[in-house]
C-alpha cells in the first residue's frame, strides 16, 4: 500500500507540475506573446521543454550504456574458469545435531563418489582473511579456508607441487598448510614454497575462539592451482591459504561429488536425508546453482537497465518529436519566408534535423560521461568490470542519436510542405 500510495502521489504531483506551465501560459493577457508560446518577454517555455528532452536523452544514454556493460560483465563471468569441477558437485549445510548420521547416510549411497568438507563452500560466500608473513618478511593479506583432505580430490583442484593433507594431520590439527599458486609467488618469488614456514597474524578483531588462532605458524606442504573460491564477481582469489579440518568438524559445509546428473542426485539425496529428520540439512544445492547465483545479480541489473532504458528511449522519442513538432508549428511564418525566398526542401528539412541533433548529441555525450563515472565506481570493486567498454559506450551514444533522427522524421517531412502564401498570413 505504501508503494501504491507513493505512485499515486508521484502521478498527481507530476500532473500538477507539468500542467502548470500551459495553465500559466493560457492566463497571460498578452495574446500576441501567448500565441508565440511565451510567458513573458524574458521567459521562453521552449528552453524548459528542451531541457526536459535533453534530460530524457541523458538518462537514456546512461542506462543503455550501463545495460551493455552489465551484459558484458555477466558474459565474462559465465566464461570464467573457476579452477575446479562444478558438474556433479553438491554443497550441503548440515544441522550439527545430525552431522554423524548425515555422513553415514552419504557414505552408504552408491551415487556418492567422494565426500569433503570446507568451512566455506566455494562460490557461496566470503572467506575470512588475515595478514600472512613468509619468505623475506613478505606480507600479504590472504583469505583462508579450513578444508578436509578429500577437498582437492572431490573438486578436481590440482596440487601443482607437494601433496594434500593426510587424515592424521586433519584429525590432529597439525600446523601445516596448502597455499594457492598466486600466494606462493607473492611470498616466495622465484623460490620453492614447499617446506617454507608461513606465519599467520590475525588482527585483534578476530576473536580468541576462532580456529585460525590455533595456527600462528604453519609449514607449507602443497601448492594448489588458483581458484575462484569466494564469489564470481571477484574472480580468482589473489591469495589463499588452506588449513586442515575433518568432515566431522562442526561449522563446516559438506561437498559431495556424485555420479550422473547432479540435479537428479540432489533431489534423491534431499529426500533420503530428510528421512533422517526434516531439519537434518539446512540447504542442498548443486555447484552450478552457486555459480549461476553469482552471475544472476548482473543479469538482473542488465534486465532492469534494459526495461528502464527502453522507457527512457520512448520518452526521449516522444520528447524530441513533441519539441520539434511544436517548433515547426511555431516557426510556420519563418519557414514560409524561407520557402518564399528560395530555400530548398532539403535545407528546410535539414534545419529541423539539425535542431534534433542539437538536443541528441550533447545529451548522448553527457549520458556516456555519467555512465563512465558509474563504471569507474564498479570497476574498483568488480574484477570483471572494465572502465571503458567501446561497444557499450558506442551503443549509449548511437542509439539515442538514431532515436532522435527517427523522432525528427515526421516534423522534418512536414516542414517543407508549408505553403509560403498561407504561412505569411499565419500571424
Amino acid at each position: 500500500m505504501r508503494v501504491f500510495g507513493f505512485l499515486l502521489l508521484a502521478a498527481a504531483l507530476s500532473a500538477i507540475l507539468f500542467g502548470l506551465a500551459p495553465a500559466l501560459q493560457a492566463t497571460r493577457l498578452d495574446v500576441a506573446q501567448a500565441t508565440k508560446g511565451e510567458f513573458r518577454a524574458d521567459v521562453r517555455p521552449v528552453r524548459f521543454r528542451n531541457a526536459l528532452t535533453l534530460g530524457q536523452i541523458v538518462a537514456c544514454a546512461m542506462l543503455l550504456t550501463c545495460k551493455v556493460q552489465s551484459l558484458r560483465v555477466s558474459a565474462r563471468m559465465g566464461a570464467q574458469d573457476v579452477g575446479f569441477a562444478t558438474s556433479g558437485i553438491l554443497g550441503l549445510n548440515v544441522n550439527e545435531k545430525y552431522r554423524s548420521r548425515v555422513l553415514s547416510q552419504l557414505a552408504a549411497e552408491p551415487s556418492v563418489r567422494a565426500i569433503a568438507a570446507a568451512q566455506s563452500i566455494p562460490l557461496n560466500g566470503r572467506l575470512g582473511s588475515v595478514p600472512v608473513i613468509g619468505g623475506e618478511r613478505h606480507t600479504v593479506r590472504a583469505a583462508y579456508n579450513f578444508v578436509s583432505p578429500d577437498f582437492f580430490r572431490a573438486l578436481d583442484i590440482s596440487i601443482r607441487s607437494g601433496r594434500s593433507f593426510s587424515q592424521t594431520e586433519a584429525q590432529s590439527g597439525a600446523a601445516v598448510a596448502i597455499v594457492s599458486q598466486k600466494t606462493a609467488e607473492q611470498l616466495w618469488p622465484g623460490q620453492q614454497a614447499l617446506g617454507q614456514t608461513l606465519q599467520i597474524a590475525p588482527e585483534p578483531r578476530i576473536g580468541p575462539e576462532s580456529k585460525v588462532r590455533r595456527f600462528p605458524s604453519v609449514r607449507i606442504i602443497g601448492v594448489a592451482t588458483d581458484v575462484v573460491s569466494c564469489c564470481m564477481s571477484t574472480g580468482v582469489d589473489p591469495a589463499l591459504v588452506y588449513l586442515p579440518t575433518t568432515s566431522a568438524a562442526p561449522g563446516t559445509g559438506l561437498l559431495v561429488r556424485v555420479y550422473g546428473n547432479s540435479e537428479r542426485a540432489r533431489k534423491d539425496l534431499d529426500t533420503k536425508l530428510a528421512a533422517i529428520s526434516p531439519s537434518a540439512i539446512d540447504q542442498i544445492h548443486t555447484m552450478e546453482t552457486f555459480q549461476a547465483a553469482g552471475i544472476f545479480p548482473f543479469r538482473v541489473v542488465a534486465a532492469v537497465c534494459t526495461v528502464i532504458g527502453g522507457l527512457a528511449l520512448l520518452l526521449a522519442l516522444s520528447g524530441v518529436y513533441g519539441v520539434l513538432s511544436f517548433s515547426v508549428s511555431q516557426r510556420t511564418r519563418e519557414i514560409g519566408i524561407r520557402m518564399a525566398i528560395g530555400a530548398s526542401t532539403a535545407s528546410v528539412a535539414g534545419m529541423v534535423i539539425k535542431q534534433s541533433m542539437r538536443l541528441a548529441l550533447p545529451g548522448s555525450v553527457a549520458g556516456a560521461v555519467l555512465a563512465l563515472g558509474v563504471c569507474r565506481l564498479l570497476a574498483s570493486r568488480l574484477f570483471f568490470m572494465k572502465l571503458f567498454e567501446p561497444i557499450a559506450f558506442l551503443t549509449g551514444v548511437v542509439v539515442p542519436l538514431a532515436a532522435a533522427a527517427v523522432a525528427a522524421y515526421v516534423p522534418a517531412h512536414r516542414a517543407p510542405s508549408v505553403e509560403p502564401t498561407n504561412a505569411l498570413r499565419h500571424d
